[in-house]
């Protein structure tokens, strides 16, 4: 038998989890109406140098994203 600590400690990593995960999704959205991703380059997104870790999950999780999209699609 879990004991309580056992099953809180396991809702607060599945709270950070979805947490995290609405983070991502809230990005992706920005990017598939903006396309800022695309546009890293210019000064103004500068500040993302900042939080060079989450950007790099990003572009990996999205990079990732496009490619299972290809394979059910069946372009690749």
């Amino acid at each position: 038998m879990r004991s309580s600590r056992h099953w809180k400690a396991a809702a607060n990593i599945e709270f950070y989890y979805n947490e995290i995960q609405k983070g991502f999704d809230q990005m992706r959205e920005l990017d598939r109406q903006t396309n800022w991703s695309k546009k890293l380059h210019q000064d103004r997104f500068k500040f993302v140098e900042k939080y060079k870790e989450i950007l790099e999950e990003y572009l990996r999780r999205t990079a990732n994203d496009k490619k299972t999209r290809s394979i059910q699609h069946g372009f690749i």
